[in-house]
């Protein structure tokens, strides 16, 4: 019997159903093979011998004598006694009940049903994934500018654009940026610091573009940051990836005294309501003649952390990070002096303008609400340039 085994690889065979058992644990035809396979390896072993002249009794009388003094193999991948059915063995040897021979016609039927029943999962996959994966990318698109218009720009001097952010943000979604370095898009669409870029060519902080476009009368700016992020992808080819750096910042931090907000009442409204509380933004306000007055509605801290380079970027050479803890939204004012003269932050010594009072500046307003800024090293999210083409593509 064991040499039937081995004439006719059932080890080999058994082994390799076990590989497919493993990759196709799921599914059941799989499973219900397997056990047939061992029952069938010694049906065909039992046929084997009796064809050779030995009397069924005296080889029934055999099976149930090995196995007085055999435990069960196993693993169904080794020959010998089995999981096979021993009572339904010893009566087909009595009776001489065994199959008949396959045909051709017949072998080729099986093999074709085999090789359907592993490939019908498989085929509805493959089949289905492009309309799942075209679900799933619907779902978490991101917005796309209903038109836009790029173009290089060689008029405009990277050294005038310098410091200046402008208001690019009109009202009914029109979005009108002029003379921009490709450094610039970048640090505005991923809302970055300054330096929040690394890697890229030299051409970044020289070369100028135009933008053009229109979003929906209700986009708000981080909604249009997304849209511009896909313009740079589509157009330009932008390829990046993020990654952490501890760098110079300054810390948005509670005051020895603690803050003095008033906490925004759109908030609390919208707490109690369960209402989504208004925008939050700042206004320019009335206030004293040569200063800069804001009237800031609804801001968490957060908000106010990445709102002051945009503010004063004169005053700012380091992005803002919040480390305040203070959860919530408020309403408060900020006045300080537009001069210009050198950064102005606590501890930058002779880079600080001497013809403005410490208290005129973005620093001593911050101050005022029980707030400071002070520089730390912190870690810090970057966005790292992989790729971007020089020339945009054609609208």
């Amino acid at each position: 019997m064991n040499f039937c085994h081995i004439q006719h690889r059932d080890n080999l065979v058994a082994a390799i159903h076990m590989f497919v058992e493993t990759v196709f644990w799921f599914h059941p035809l799989v499973w219900w093979i397997g056990k047939r396979m061992v029952e069938e390896r010694e049906r065909a072993c039992d046929e084997e011998v009796l064809r050779s002249g030995s009397e069924p009794g005296v080889y029934a009388a055999s099976i149930l004598q090995v196995a007085k003094f055999y435990l069960e193999s196993p693993l169904v991948c080794a020959s010998g006694v089995t999981g096979s059915d021993l009572k339904k063995r010893i009566e087909a040897i009595m009776s001489g009940r065994w199959g008949s021979s396959l045909t051709s016609a017949r072998k080729l039927m099986l093999v074709i049903v085999g090789v359907a029943s592993i490939a019908a999962p498989v085929g509805i996959g493959v089949f289905n994934a492009p309309q799942v994966r075209a679900q799933s990318q619907g779902a978490t698109a991101p917005p796309a500018f209903e038109v836009a218009d790029v173009k290089v720009n060689k008029s405009a001097d990277p050294e005038m654009f310098g410091d200046v952010v402008p208001t690019w943000l009109n009202p009914g979604g029109r979005v009108t940026i002029r003379g921009a370095t490709m450094k610039w898009l970048i640090t505005e669409a991923y809302h970055l610091g300054r330096d929040g870029i690394s890697g890229g060519p030299n051409w970044l902080d020289l070369d100028c573009f135009d933008v053009i476009a229109k979003a929906t009368p209700t986009a708000s700016r981080h909604d249009v940051r997304l849209m511009l992020q896909k313009l740079l992808a589509e157009r330009f080819g932008l390829r990046v990836h993020q990654d952490q750096r501890v760098m110079p910042v300054y810390a948005l931090l509670a005051g020895k005294r603690g803050p003095k907000l008033m906490k925004s009442n759109d908030d609390q409204k919208a707490k109690d309501a369960f209402k989504v509380a208004a925008p939050a933004g700042c206004q320019p306000g009335s206030g004293v003649p040569g200063q800069v007055h804001l009237e800031c509605h609804n801001l968490t801290m957060a908000d106010l952390a990445d709102s002051l380079p945009q503010m004063a970027p004169v005053y700012f050479d380091l992005p803002v990070v919040d480390l305040t803890d203070i959860k919530g939204a408020y309403d408060f004012n900020l006045n300080w002096s537009p001069m210009r003269g050198g950064r102005g932050g606590p501890g930058r010594g002779a880079d600080a303008p001497p013809a403005v009072d410490s208290a005129l500046t973005i620093f001593g307003a911050v101050e005022a609400l029980g707030l400071k800024l002070e520089q730390r090293k912190h870690s810090v999210g970057i966005i790292v340039i992989d790729h971007v083409e020089r020339v945009p593509t054609e609208n």
